[in-house]
């Protein structure tokens, strides 16, 4: 799982598994993801996909990404929170070092 984050410059900082055996991480940036009991690569490599256009939609509209739950065969939920204003300064300044 490191190694696929690592590609898109994320560091996990937690992994735990759940009573029932549900994947859940946190990455350093704070992101919560819910991957569920099965197929927990493929739902990490569809967040891969989806965090440019996550992190789109959060600059739009001055939100963070809090959670995003990929227990789902096809999609994901997302969880929205209010971004500090330092914080969204922040995510820009990624977004824009992420595209040069």
């Amino acid at each position: 799982m490191g190694a696929v984050l690592a590609k898109g410059k994320f560091t996990l900082k937690v992994a735990a598994m759940t009573a029932r055996r549900s994947w859940q991480l946190t990455l350093d940036n704070g992101i919560k993801l819910n991957l569920g009991r099965g197929d927990t690569m493929k739902r990490l490599a569809r967040f891969m996909e989806l965090y440019p256009v996550l992190l789109q939609q959060a600059q739009t509209e001055g939100n963070r990404i809090s959670y995003v739950d990929l227990r789902y065969d096809s999609g994901a939920a997302v969880g929205w929170e209010p971004a500090p204003a330092a914080d969204t300064n922040q995510q820009q300044n990624q977004a824009q070092a992420e595209q040069q």
